[in-house]
């Protein structure tokens, strides 16, 4: 990650978490602002992580199995919603699942899954006025 706190001029990079892999992982990252922080989601070895940027590094595990393509929404209530792609690969659709962490950012007892994410399609989300959230995929 990188960071700078002159406009740009200049940039500290740290790692945020390890992974070294000889090929293409075949996934993403996403960062979100959420109400008094940013947050940022992200897969190590078929495992999604989360962390707020800007404080002490603390990357919470968040998903189980062949997890990849993660989504971030935040509500006006600081929950956080954090989807993602299950089993999905090249030429292969699969699964999402999903996780709402609390304001504080650690998980609460609300996570689902749901079928049929489509070949070369991963999830999307966001939150509603009311503050319930809509998974996409």
């Amino acid at each position: 990650m990188l960071f700078s706190n002159d406009g740009g001029l200049t940039f500290t990079q740290f790692v945020v978490h390890p992974w070294p892999i000889a090929a293409c992982p075949m996934s993403s990252a996403t960062i979100i602002s959420e109400s008094k922080a940013t947050r940022a989601a992200w897969e190590t070895e078929g495992t999604i992580y989360t962390d707020r940027i800007g404080e002490k590094p603390n990357p919470r595990a968040v998903s189980r199995g062949k997890a990849r393509h993660p989504a971030l929404a935040a509500n006006a209530k600081g929950e956080t919603l954090v989807s993602w792609s299950v089993g999905t690969g090249w030429q292969r659709g699969g699964e999402l699942a999903w996780v709402l962490l609390d304001a504080a950012g650690k998980p609460t007892g609300r996570r689902g899954t749901a079928p049929d994410v489509p070949v070369w399609s991963h999830t999307a989300a966001f939150a509603l006025p009311g503050g319930d959230f809509v998974i996409l995929h």
